[in-house]
């Protein structure tokens, strides 16, 4: 099972944030955020303090938590711009929630790549196991490492 968006867990501080995630892990709830869509909408209200209203997920991982990082309904209302680019997902994930460490920006990129899979390939999500039916996906990037394609 997993859950998209979840923008209320942008302005839970760190401890409740992290009995949420361990709550989360020990369900085997995943957790997917659409950086692009969820900083558009949120806030719109508001003439100060305009909440990014994007859930900080790298923080959900270390309690267990399979997180990914995607976009969804480009050019349309909620999401009117974007070329559905994971990397560039990423990168707005990244300077959204203030992410410059290099094991951060490894983690943001394996938000778009690895950690998604599992979603895709396990029957349970906090123990992936072999799954014959799984299906290989190749993907080639001008920057090695892979988390260095977000930076540029």
């Amino acid at each position: 099972m997993a859950v998209g968006h979840v923008t209320k867990l942008s302005v839970i501080d760190h401890s409740p944030l992290a009995e949420i995630g361990r709550r989360l892990a020990d369900s085997g709830v995943a957790v997917t955020v659409l950086p692009a869509t969820d900083v558009f909408l949120m806030g719109r209200d508001r003439r100060l303090h305009v909440p990014r209203g994007v859930a900080p997920v790298h923080r959900l991982l270390g309690q267990g938590v399979t997180c990914s990082l995607a976009t969804n309904n480009v050019l349309n209302p909620f999401t009117p711009f974007g070329d559905c680019s994971l990397i560039r997902m990423a990168n707005l994930y990244a300077n959204i929630a203030q992410i410059g460490r290099e094991p951060d920006l490894r983690a943001c990129f394996d938000m778009i790549t690895t950690l998604p899979a599992r979603l895709t390939t396990s029957r349970k999500l906090s123990s992936p196991g072999s799954v014959a039916s799984c299906t290989s996906i190749w993907m080639s990037l001008p920057a090695a490492p892979g988390s260095r394609a977000m930076t540029r």
